[in-house]
């Protein structure tokens, strides 16, 4: 697992109350709303400084994908 996907899995399993997260599980799948989704992409924009839109997380919704935004922001 990246150094980036660490931290991603750190803040979805605060945000999630969760113990474990699969870098390729669907967060919506673990419990994830648009409440909890809003708060994981702020935790990562102040993570990684890095402006990240919301709708990023209802189309990517896995840490790994998330991770690899997060390497390459230009992709989107």
């Amino acid at each position: 697992m990246s150094d980036t996907e660490v931290v991603i899995v750190g803040i979805c399993q605060t945000v999630l109350g969760l113990d474990s997260i699969g870098a390729n599980e669907n967060l919506f799948d673990l419990g994830a709303n648009s409440l909890l989704a809003t708060m994981v992409v702020t935790r990562m924009k102040r993570a990684f400084d890095l402006e990240l839109p919301l709708a990023l997380i209802f189309g990517v919704p896995t840490v790994s994908a998330l991770a690899t935004f997060v390497s390459n922001p230009r992709q989107e």
